[in-house]
């Protein structure tokens, strides 16, 4: 995990990754001690985490650039409402065509406004 953490090509999505698979690999270890150790917040390292609870495809797009971190975090408002996957093809399909309904459709303040 050290060594991941410190490359300077890491995106943040690897970053959830990882901290996830060290997370499962030693459970006793607290979120807040993670965060401290690699100077995050507690918040930031469950964020993370939480991200990696989107849909396949939907972490492919913050992959390639299409939505960002932020704005998957905020996809995950969607959880658990009935027609979840459709919501957030239309949230991203807002984002893609620059849908100017919601405000800008390239923010995290644009996409909450689709969604909310």
């Amino acid at each position: 995990m050290e060594e991941n953490l410190t490359r300077t090509d890491i995106t943040p999505l690897e970053v959830a990754r990882c901290i996830e698979n060290f997370s499962g690999m030693f459970p006793e270890v607290l979120d807040e001690e993670i965060a401290k150790k690699h100077n995050m917040t507690a918040a930031n390292v469950s964020n993370m985490k939480r991200v990696l609870r989107l849909p396949e495809k939907d972490q492919g797009k913050i992959d390639t650039g299409v939505i960002s971190f932020t704005q998957g975090r905020e996809l995950l408002t969607l959880e658990g409402l009935e027609n979840a996957e459709n919501l957030m093809a239309s949230a991203i399909g807002g984002l893609r065509t620059g849908n100017k309904s919601y405000g800008h459709a390239n923010t995290v303040e644009g996409l909450q406004a689709s969604i909310h």
